[in-house]
């Protein structure tokens, strides 16, 4: 493999990870604005994704948004909380739809997914080439401690 092909493949493992990040941040600090909030997070379906320059995190019940924080580069404060519930847009749908779909695939025996002590997986379903990644995320409170 030429040097500029391996290159390439860093920058591009850079971008997703930044990405990843990006959208993991996003979503915990909107998950710790919404239990000032609301008390609770669990009782939400949850959706994350790119909209142009921002990130939107939604809080969905019942095919709802209930709540939206959107952020810029600043992933510790969004830029606005619409708390105004509002009806899924055709691509929020469709996103919550394939997230439902993979999730109900996942629960199959034949993929075993278990957390560690203390942990919690989170979803993030990102755009990719022609199709879209379903990424797990394991999460934990714990200080200094990356969960595997």
């Amino acid at each position: 493999m030429r040097l500029n092909d391996i290159i390439l493949k860093i920058d591009s493992i850079q971008i997703e990870a930044d990405s990843l990040y990006h959208y993991e941040q996003a979503l915990l600090t909107s998950k710790d604005l919404l239990k000032t909030f609301s008390g609770a997070t669990d009782s939400y379906e949850c959706l994350v994704y790119r909209k142009k320059d921002s990130t939107k995190v939604l809080f969905i019940k019942d095919s709802t948004i209930a709540i939206e924080y959107n952020y810029k580069s600043d992933l510790f404060r969004p830029i606005t909380i619409l708390k105004d519930s509002r009806p899924l847009s055709k691509r929020e749908k469709k996103l919550i739809m394939l997230k439902r779909k993979i999730k109900l695939t996942l629960k199959n025996e034949e993929y075993l997914l278990d957390k560690c002590t203390n942990c919690w997986l989170d979803e993030q379903i990102m755009p990719y080439q022609s199709g879209y990644k379903y990424y797990f995320l394991s999460v934990t409170n714990e200080k200094d401690v990356i969960p595997f």
